[in-house]
């Protein structure tokens, strides 16, 4: 019988036109893709966009009952990766929270919990180098130890605050340093000397005794 002569398989060819229509779409989507990322700003359009809303809130500070004029309020939100809101309180105390975003100040405050901070100063004490004395509690001066909250709803209607602050007793020292003197004392001396030095010794009459001379003796010396 005759045998077939059989086909030896072919060897595959490269082809580039079929490389190039499977890397050229890719290429492209890719490339488009880092445009759209850093010309559009998607990143932080993204980012925004799985942020809670913004939302107005309102309030208003009171130290011992009464209007906290200029207070500092500031808020940290809590397990959220966005940017706290700020105040100023005016005159009757009241403020209005405003965010930065990006650079931006906008109304209102990322809707969630936030922890809130006041700080309010002396107004009696002349602005300086240094900022006068808190006359609002220490503890409210900082994120870890304030007891002081706020959750921001949704709903607008529902978001005006009020904070009640009662003004720290001063510390030890300082009435220490209070202290009252005996009357008429004025720093070092003895009581109602007034700065004078003490009379020296009397006679039987209530006269001064004259001074001894330097020539006395020992024994005519008082």
């Amino acid at each position: 019988m005759n045998e077939l002569p059989t086909e030896s398989p072919r060897k595959p060819r490269f082809r580039l036109g079929r490389v190039l229509l499977a890397v050229v779409p890719l290429a492209a989507v890719v490339w488009g893709g880092l445009l759209a990322w850093g010309y559009l700003d998607l990143g932080n359009r993204i980012r925004r966009a799985m942020l809670p809303p913004l939302v107005q809130v309102t309030g208003r500070v009171l130290l011992d009952a009464k209007p906290l004029k200029g207070a500092q309020i500031f808020t940290r939100p809590v397990g959220l990766p966005c940017n706290g809101a700020m105040a100023v309180a005016d005159d009757e105390g009241r403020f209005a929270l405003r965010t930065d975003v990006d650079g931006d100040f906008l109304d209102g405050a990322y809707a969630g919990e936030h922890r809130v901070i006041v700080l309010g100063f002396d107004p009696d004490v002349p602005s300086g180098p240094f900022k006068p004395p808190l006359v609002t509690p220490p503890e409210c001066s900082e994120f870890d130890t304030t007891p002081l909250r706020i959750q921001v709803d949704r709903d607008p209607t529902r978001n005006d605050v009020e904070f009640r602050l009662v003004r720290p007793p001063p510390p030890a020292d300082a009435k220490a340093k209070k202290a009252i003197l005996p009357k008429g004392a004025k720093g070092k001396g003895f009581p109602g000397a007034k700065g004078k030095r003490p009379s020296g010794p009397k006679d039987t009459q209530g006269k001064p005794s004259p001074a001894p001379s330097e020539g006395a003796s020992e024994s005519e010396k008082p």
